[in-house]
């Protein structure tokens, strides 16, 4: 059977339309078969929708488990409390402080040297927040550990005065040398001082006058009564009680003292801040300013508070306390603590900053 010319184009056409709807078909089925089987395998690892997602604060038990949970354990930030004005000053002063500690270290010929056992120990590390915190008592120590640890060890007990030596504080001293390296290198340091007269008034204030307090006044007390008190009684030989501070001043220029407690223990031999480059140096001075800023630096979530720094009650106390001290020995303390005065820039002729 012969069909005309019209009538043949017809016919291809359609049986071209024909296949490309059978192509279509089998496309559309394809799909639908691959949908099927990726959904069934999808079935048992279903993740949770952005709606089943907890925000809390991070576990240190979760931390270690080894199978997967379904919440995302991110903390929640509270940024401290500072102006971008405080921010912008704090920032100015640790990058003078930072640069006239290097450039001192350098004069003295004091860097390049290994960290000393009493360093390392006397630097907390945190591996949740990055930081490196060297602490230095009679300068807030004891504040700064309260408000710090807990952001990491929730249980941790804060009552205690040497909070510092709890066993969940891990020193620097508990890593290996090349731990220790890449801490040293990748984490936040910081530290804080304070002019080292005002120190000294402080330490002795805590630890030879205060009731509670006996074991340092028991075991440096008696020495300090035999060696510069004209006929000590024999209670205060044994109880190393009514030590004077112009005696305790004696005892730390003499050069029979060999160690010093880290309660006034200089600066340099507790943080070494010629081997550690620090890259935070609070003053007790702009104490909360500086903390804030510190705070915001390793974004954790507290505010830094503490009584402001009173420079007329302070200089009250440390001009009466230094008012029996002679001439001659108040020249020598401030040469036997000589690096402290010139590293972190305090006027070794004056009691305190206003003095």
């Amino acid at each position: 059977m012969k069909f005309s010319a019209a009538t043949t184009r017809k016919m291809k056409m359609l049986m071209r339309l024909a296949k490309r709807s059978l192509i279509w078909i089998s496309l559309i089925g394809l799909a639908f078969f691959i949908s099927t089987i990726i959904h069934q395998l999808s079935g048992a690892n279903k993740l949770p929708s952005t709606s089943s997602i907890t925000l809390k604060q991070p576990d240190r038990a979760s931390i270690h488990q080894d199978t997967p949970k379904k919440s995302l354990d991110l903390p929640v930030i509270i940024k401290p409390k500072i102006s971008k004005e405080d921010y912008q000053a704090a920032e100015d002063d640790m990058k003078y402080r930072k640069s006239h500690v290097e450039d001192t270290c350098k004069r003295l010929g004091k860097t390049g040297g290994q960290l000393s056992a009493v360093t390392l120990k006397h630097i907390v590390v945190d591996d949740k927040y990055k930081y490196l915190y060297c602490y230095i008592p009679k300068v807030a120590s004891g504040s700064w550990l309260r408000l710090l640890l807990p952001l990491t060890y929730p249980n941790i007990s804060i009552a205690q005065s040497d909070i510092q030596h709890r066993e969940q504080v891990r020193k620097l001293s508990d890593y290996s040398p090349e731990e220790r390296l890449f801490r040293l290198y990748n984490y936040l340091k910081f530290t804080f001082v304070r002019n080292p007269y005002e120190r000294f008034q402080s330490a002795f204030a805590n630890k030879f006058t205060e009731p509670k307090i006996e074991s340092i006044r028991k075991s440096i007390g008696p020495t300090i009564l035999r060696r510069y008190r004209k006929n000590p009684t024999e209670e205060s030989l044994k109880t190393g009680e009514w030590v004077q501070f112009h005696e305790f001043v004696q005892y730390l220029i003499d050069p029979r003292t060999k160690s010093f407690n880290e309660h006034w223990d200089r600066f340099t031999s507790l943080c070494d801040p010629c081997n550690v480059n620090y890259d935070i140096i609070g003053k007790y001075e702009t104490i909360v300013r500086d903390g804030n800023y510190m705070l915001s630096r390793i974004n954790a979530s507290a505010t830094f508070t503490y009584k402001p720094y009173k420079s007329a009650q302070t200089t009250f106390k440390v001009k009466k306390a230094y008012g029996k001290v002679s001439p001659a020995d108040f020249r020598s303390l401030g040469d036997t603590f000589q690096d402290d005065f010139d590293i972190f820039e305090y006027d070794k002729t004056r009691l305190t900053n206003t003095l």
